[in-house]
């Protein structure tokens, strides 16, 4: 018997240096998408990720496209065929995937 597949797509904010003096953690939020195309990501990201954001992902093609949202986001990726974490930049998307 095969199961239905569900797609997960989620946002960590990592905390500022301040908010990791006071301890508090970052912050997640996820949301069922039905199809992980460019139209329902980039949707999410559009809405919930504040202007200037860096944005570290994947290179899932969807998000090749982040560029042209206009609010100014700073993204970088990491290829997970190559790396866990880009040896350039130090871009890595673990916190997310182990969350």
């Amino acid at each position: 018997m095969k199961r239905e597949q569900v797609w997960i797509f989620g946002l960590y904010e990592t905390p500022t240096d301040l908010e990791k003096i006071d301890k508090k953690k970052g912050r997640v939020l996820f949301f069922v998408v039905p199809k992980r195309d460019a139209v329902n990501l980039l949707n999410i990201i559009y809405e919930y990720v504040a202007p200037g954001t860096t944005i570290i992902s994947d290179c899932w093609r969807a998000y090749s496209k982040i560029d042209r949202l206009g609010k100014q986001y700073r993204h970088q990726t990491v290829n997970h065929d190559l790396h866990f974490v880009d040896p350039m930049t130090g871009a890595h998307t673990n916190t997310i995937e182990s969350i």
